[in-house]
């Protein structure tokens, strides 16, 4: 007997919708470090790539994947990564998802400067007075 989600697509995401920065945001909150953001032009990160793209035809063995600044990560990040408006999500499958803050990032508290008790909650602003 089939599970009746087996052969279905589902479009998974929580109930609210981020920008790339204000995830960053999030995470440097938590962790109460000071951002540190670099924006760069899509032409120019393209420009960055284009090297280890070319060299990827040319070479005959396989080169190391850099987690930022390769062609595939660029081009997505200029698409909006969002729920289809008419897609099988959650709720099809009787799930109810969880907001970002709070216990879903808990695990960036061992990340935080001063050690994971350094601050009450996860969702306390910490004033930017108090970044070295």
């Amino acid at each position: 007997m089939m599970a009746p989600s087996m052969g279905k697509v589902y479009e998974l995401g929580g109930p609210d919708v981020f920008t790339v920065h204000q995830l960053a945001d999030l995470m440097y909150d938590t962790i109460r470090e000071y951002p540190h953001f670099v924006k760069v032009p899509v032409p120019i990160a393209k420009a960055i790539a284009m090297p280890r793209e070319i060299l990827l035809k040319k070479v005959p063995f396989p080169l190391p994947t850099p987690a930022i600044f390769n062609l595939d990560l660029i081009n997505a990040l200029t698409q909006d990564t969002v729920v289809s408006p008419d897609a099988l999500t959650f709720d099809a499958l009787g799930i109810v998802p969880h907001k970002l803050k709070g216990y879903p990032i808990e695990f960036l508290l061992s990340y935080r400067k001063g050690g994971p008790q350094y601050g009450s909650t996860v969702s306390e602003k910490v004033s930017t007075d108090a970044y070295p």
